[in-house]
């Protein structure tokens, strides 16, 4: 039977030279990529432990409350939206838009959230907001807090996106969509994020909570048995699980400068730790 033939006669199944020839053009196409098909996170560090992300990925960024994975994800959504000049979509299923660009504003801008907060700004302030707001507001971003399903994300997307596929999407958080205690409805979600991906053709990452057993124990290095148990299995295609040894051990002599970023899984890089600077609830860029 001829190729021909044979594309004529199945139904979903492509021929391997179709793959080979996408493969290939990917391949003569990867100097377009700050890393050769991935994108880059804006992080230094991370992006030489991950590769950065890997297109139409499942990616997951956990830590216990005050870690920073809404930041981390917020950071990198920034990053390349503002920097790579490429579409993100930001899915708050916990503040509202108005918040969540007050967060934004604060981390482009450096000025810490809690001042914005209180609007207790001096000039100089309120001038590096006021260009961080013109660099958001020129950038491919957008923000939405009407979703409460995966369903809901995918019909959003494909609505609003029918021509152009965003480089990335952040759900935060997984909380929203699932008992994390529910090992089956979290797998759910996850398999609905999946499926996703693969009719949408774009990145995910999700932030997620560590179960609360990691804090009965006496040391909270995070590992993979404290995520919630249907996220573990199978593992993402990139996870990242945060620790700050000042939050937990404060004091002079604590380093408040540093979090450490352990990946728990990761198919297109390595498994190496990274570490950032971290300051003012912000992690600092090209760390």
């Amino acid at each position: 039977m001829k190729v021909e033939d044979t594309q004529r006669t199945t139904s979903g199944i492509e021929p391997i030279a179709h793959c080979i020839d996408a493969s290939l053009i990917s391949l003569q196409n990867s100097a377009s990529y700050p890393l050769r098909g991935g994108i880059s996170t804006g992080f230094g560090d991370l992006d030489e432990s991950t590769s950065g992300i890997a297109p139409m990925s499942f990616n997951v960024i956990a830590g216990r409350p005050c870690m920073g994975a809404t930041t981390l994800a917020f950071s990198i959504g920034l990053n390349i939206a503002i920097d790579q000049k490429r579409p993100c979509v930001i899915f708050s299923l916990t503040e509202s838009k108005y918040r969540v660009a007050n967060r934004l504003l604060a981390l482009q801008s450096g000025v810490e959230r809690e001042r914005i907060h209180r609007v207790d700004l001096d000039r100089d302030q309120l001038n590096k907001i006021s260009r961080a707001a013109e660099e958001i507001k020129s950038s491919p971003l957008f923000i939405v807090d009407s979703a409460f399903s995966v369903q809901a994300i995918q019909e959003k997307i494909e609505r609003s996106f029918s021509y152009v596929t965003p480089a990335i999407v952040i759900i935060d958080d997984l909380s929203e969509l699932a008992p994390l205690h529910d090992s089956r409805k979290v797998s759910k979600v996850v398999k609905q994020i999946k499926c996703l991906i693969h009719e949408t053709g774009v990145a995910v990452i999700l932030t997620s909570l560590f179960l609360r057993k990691l804090e009965k124990r006496k040391c909270k290095y995070p590992a993979l048995n404290d995520l919630p148990k249907g996220l573990r299995l199978p593992s993402p295609d990139l996870l990242l699980m945060l620790y700050r040894e000042a939050y937990y051990n404060p004091g002079p002599k604590m380093e408040d400068g540093t979090a450490d970023i352990f990946i728990g899984s990761n198919r297109h890089g390595s498994m190496r730790p990274a570490r950032l600077k971290f300051s003012d609830g912000q992690f600092l860029r090209y760390a």
